[in-house]
């Protein structure tokens, strides 16, 4: 039971498990049945935010968005908060050379204690909503006080996470999570997960299943509604150039004498070099 609450409710803990057993398989078999395990128990809410962790993103292509959170405001945040000094950092990053090590190792070492340490309710676990709607935040700060601001909300979230929650935040952050679950996988898992082979019809739309997934869609009726629309129009476009191409090889045959020795039919040169100009796009 306690494992279904916490599916459920998404806490970002799941997720970081999750992260944790994909990395540590080199099959890609494995790596989509560890997504599909996970994915198939998110809320609607939680779905697309875990689509884009996942995948290494905070929000999706072509947003208003944008993190801009460097490697300084989170160095700065984690020696606020721990013990870290600037030898360990230089330690820590020869040796694995990533922030996520980092900030596993200051959490672990953090100087700040918190209710969080003490009391340990899922309630007070970060779920990825919330550190979702903390990075708009944090992406909406503008004027010359907001790289300050930026650091103030990061430390309020690393002492919410546990040491490896905090090592996966920073790493989604500093896009460095090389676990291995590219979108290509995690199109495949959503496809098993929820019994629906759409990847083959959004790649004829023109789309990656992660960037719908991503642009609000909030449940499977309305990505399934979405994907037959797409179909149509589709369908429409191609019987119209088909067409058009049918008329242009009917063109090049030997035209029969006539009167005028013009075909009954002619495409204007100019839609034969470009259809989209002739309305046919």
């Amino acid at each position: 039971m306690t494992n279904d609450i916490h599916y459920k409710v998404s806490y970002f803990s799941a997720l970081v498990e999750s992260c944790e057993s994909i990395r540590s398989t080199t099959s890609k078999n494995k790596k989509v049945d560890l997504i599909v395990q996970y994915i198939s128990g998110l809320d609607d809410d939680s779905l697309p935010i875990a689509v884009l962790f996942l995948s290494g993103k905070i929000f999706p292509k072509g947003s208003i968005y944008n993190l801009n959170v460097g490697f300084r405001t989170i160095l700065q945040s984690l020696l606020e908060i721990s013990r870290l000094d600037q030898t360990d950092v230089m330690r820590l990053h020869l040796e694995h050379g990533d922030m996520g090590t980092i900030a596993e190792y200051a959490i672990s070492n953090k100087k700040i204690v918190t209710l969080f340490n003490s009391v340990e309710t899922l309630e007070e676990k970060p779920t990825l909503k919330e550190i979702y709607d903390q990075f708009k935040k944090i992406a909406n700060l503008r004027g010359p006080r907001s790289n300050n601001d930026k650091k103030n909300i990061l430390k309020g979230l690393l002492l919410r996470c546990s040491p490896l929650e905090a090592k996966y935040l920073v790493k989604i952050i500093s896009n460095e999570m090389r676990i291995g679950s590219y979108d290509g996988l995690i199109e495949i898992a959503i496809a098993k997960a929820f019994e629906k082979k759409i990847s083959r019809f959004l790649d004829k739309a023109g789309y990656h299943l992660s960037d719908v997934l991503r642009q609000s869609t909030r449940n499977w009726a309305r990505l399934h509604a979405l994907i037959q629309v797409e179909l149509k129009r589709l369908r429409s476009r191609f019987c119209i150039q088909s067409r058009l191409r049918s008329e242009q090889r009917s063109n090049r045959r030997p035209e029969a004498a006539g009167p005028s020795g013009a075909s009954a039919l002619r495409v204007p040169p100019s839609a034969e070099a470009n259809p989209a100009r002739a309305g046919f796009s």
